[in-house]
């Protein structure tokens, strides 16, 4: 009997406890964030870190000519919801005339700027909106944006030197 005593005031001890409230404080707040799109898409490996080579230009016509060696290249997107209209919003990795909205060459080449165009050939600005190129996503999941870089002499600017020709963008796909 003082056996079953025993477990019952034990058994009755821990039960209490767990009904105690606990006497802890916040170490600390965390936040979470996200967001929810109609879609997203994968881009093609091939066009996630592309090279365009833009070829050798004489300064004479960089001079002469709005632009000089325009070349296509494209983005590609697999993996999509079918039916949903997507656009490329460029930025600049530091090199961007804010003027003009061109990338600045960070080559030896001087008074060279790259010019970005959508397939119409609208210039886009670099750092600025996605532009009014958009692709709908077809049936299969996937889309091709395209565009071209040109190369141009930097506006009131003087005449363009030998020289290399270097810059970079970055992407960022717009779902609407």
């Amino acid at each position: 009997m003082k056996k079953s005593n025993l477990c019952l005031a034990l058994t009755a001890a821990a039960a209490l406890s767990l009904l105690a409230p606990a006497a802890q404080a916040a170490d600390g707040t965390i936040d979470f964030t996200g967001m929810v799109t109609t879609s997203t898409c994968s881009v093609n490996t091939d066009s996630s870190a592309a090279t365009v080579d833009l070829g050798t230009a004489s300064a004479y016509d960089l001079t002469a000519k709005d632009a000089v060696n325009t070349t296509p290249f494209s983005i590609s997107l697999e993996g999509c919801t079918p039916g949903i209209p997507v656009g490329v919003k460029f930025a600049s990795i530091g090199n961007t005339d804010s003027d003009s909205g061109q990338l600045t060459n960070a080559g030896t080449a001087e008074n060279v700027q790259i010019r970005l165009s959508d397939k119409s050939g609208v210039k886009m600005t670099v750092g600025g909106d996605a532009g009014a190129q958009r692709a709908t996503i077809g049936s299969a999941g996937t889309a091709t944006l395209e565009y071209s870089a040109a190369l141009v002499q930097k506006e009131g600017a003087g005449v363009p030197t030998a020289g290399t020709v270097s810059a970079q963008a970055q992407y960022t796909i717009v779902y609407e």
